[in-house]
């Protein structure tokens, strides 16, 4: 059945105002989602380190935290949006990015697993801004890593 135009047009702006976050993502053809997550929602890795900042909150090393609560303006339309602002009790302010982990097939190191240019952002942003402390966090076998960048 053939739609109208008025019905198509209809159609697309019911699709357009439908909740982001309510549509499945798109997977390849290696079932892997691809395409950038919404933002304000963390997945399962930044779920168990904001977990983690909470154990350190209640053990006074960490006096606040906030998830994507900062944006770094690195160059010309570029911008890093570190995964949590942290302040610990000193006053010293952290901005932590939260990767995956990978291990070496022969020695079984665990390092962290990201893309070119993420990694790229973080150093400058480091470089630019260096009254923070930047750091990529990612799961160990006996707890989470910090890399300081």
């Amino acid at each position: 059945m053939r739609l109208s135009i008025s019905e198509r047009m209809a159609r697309t702006l019911k699709l357009a105002h439908r909740d982001a976050a309510s549509v499945p993502a798109k997977a390849n053809r290696f079932g892997r989602a691809y395409g950038r997550r919404q933002p304000g929602v963390m997945n399962k890795v930044e779920t168990c380190y904001s977990e983690h900042l909470e154990t350190r909150k209640i053990a006074k090393e960490v006096e606040w935290f906030a998830y994507e609560a900062m944006t770094f303006k690195i160059g010309h339309d570029v911008r890093y949006t570190p995964d949590f602002v942290v302040m610990l009790t000193d006053g010293t302010i952290e901005a932590h990015e939260v990767k995956g982990v990978k291990r070496d097939k022969v020695t079984q190191e665990e390092t962290f697993f990201s893309m070119d240019d993420a990694k790229l952002k973080i150093r400058v942003a480091a470089a630019k801004f260096p009254m923070f402390r930047f750091a990529i966090a990612f799961p160990g076998r006996d707890g989470w890593v910090e890399v300081e960048q």
